[in-house]
């Protein structure tokens, strides 16, 4: 599988609980939902091509934490997210052979909802300690995540 470029607006869903790995080290998993959809000319109506796959995502550190805090009891948040999709081959429990997919991502910035006239973006949490500015890309899968005070600044994502 050829690895793809994935920039999108997406529910994200948190995967268990954030846990300790033997090294100290924290870790949260957690996924979104993807799939390829056409227009389809007669009906002018988006259809989807495969069924939704799930992709994954692992967090480290100050990332799980954070992302933690952002969860709070809710199983999903509206989320920005950006970086590289590739394909894994692994073993599952079974002992069969199985393939997924994740995401060495670059941004996974949180999304507040919107007020309820559909109109700008509440306030995201301050607690977390994490900049209200526009995120900044980095390169590796523990990347950075950035939380907004208000606004629609990142409405006008350069996709």
């Amino acid at each position: 599988m050829r690895n793809s470029e994935i920039k999108c607006v997406s529910n994200v869903f948190k995967n268990g609980d954030l846990k300790t790995t033997s090294t100290g080290k924290q870790v949260l998993n957690v996924s979104f939902p993807y799939n390829i959809s056409v227009l389809n000319e007669s009906t002018k109506k988006y259809i989807d091509v495969f069924p939704p796959q799930w992709v994954n995502i692992t967090l480290w550190d100050e990332n799980a934490r954070h992302w933690n805090e952002v969860f709070g009891d809710k199983k999903s948040v509206s989320a920005r997210i950006c970086g590289t999709m590739y394909g894994e081959i692994y073993q599952a429990n079974d002992g069969t052979t199985k393939t997924r997919l994740k995401l060495a991502q670059e941004c996974l910035s949180y999304l507040p909802p919107r007020d309820n006239q559909g109109g700008s973006y509440q306030g995201a949490p301050k607690s977390n300690g994490f900049s209200n500015q526009p995120f900044q890309p980095t390169t590796n899968t523990e990347g950075n995540a950035a939380a907004y005070d208000s606004g629609d600044a990142y409405d006008d994502f350069d996709f």
